[in-house]
């Protein structure tokens, strides 16, 4: 068994973003939230290789799309933006972290969970808001990282992950967008993180695999 405390940054995408796809033309510096998240995970060996981890995360995530623009018929830019969000969310979720090379650190982890969001926006250029609302999103989150044992049961580990929404439709997104049912949104919310963790675990460590 063990626990690990990450910090995360945190880089959000989806329909307030400037392109409408991650990176698709470079980074979004409005997307990246430093020191966006916590999280606390708790780990129980199933295997020699496999464990079930918990985790509880806590983060921000913010977008701004306003200055997003498009050429129309007659070839003239005309601003599409809706506006901007900001999101102070709460994860919840459990899945299965697998080391495939039995005498080194590495590992992926996949996993299912839900989101608990509070979110204020302003998209007064397409008529809605400033508003908040309150929703929740069931969350699919893929990570990939590397643990490096210290001492004996204390690890530092650098990872890497996607959280994905699995829906995005009215009341039930990461950005507060699409606002109704006839709203077109591009593609589904999600977020990036990057992060470092400190770990401990109160048995063997060889390697340490949390």
């Amino acid at each position: 068994r063990g626990v690990g405390l990450t910090f995360n940054a945190l880089y959000y995408y989806g329909d307030v973003d400037m392109l409408g796809v991650a990176f698709k033309e470079g980074w979004q510096p409005q997307n990246l939230s430093l020191g966006g998240s916590v999280k606390f995970d708790y780990l129980h060996q199933i295997g020699r290789t496999t464990y079930v981890r918990a985790s509880i995360l806590g983060g921000y995530l913010h977008g701004n799309d306003s200055a997003r623009t498009e050429l129309n018929s007659a070839g003239v830019e005309v601003p599409i933006g809706k506006g901007s969000f900001r999101n102070i969310f709460g994860e919840l979720s459990a899945g299965v972290e697998w080391y495939p090379f039995t005498n080194a650190g590495f590992y992926t982890y996949l996993g299912l969970g839900v989101s608990l969001n509070v979110i204020d926006y302003d998209f007064s250029r397409i008529g809605y808001g400033p508003d908040r609302i309150v929703n929740v999103v069931p969350m699919l989150p893929f990570e990939i990282g590397y643990n490096f044992e210290i001492t004996k049961g204390f690890c530092i580990c650098i990872s890497a992950s996607v959280h994905e929404a699995l829906i995005d439709v009215p009341h039930c997104n990461l950005d507060a967008y699409p606002i109704n049912k006839s709203s077109r949104f591009q593609w589904g919310d999600g977020y990036f993180a990057l992060g470092i963790s400190f770990s401990y675990r109160w048995q063997e460590c060889a390697p340490c695999r949390l």
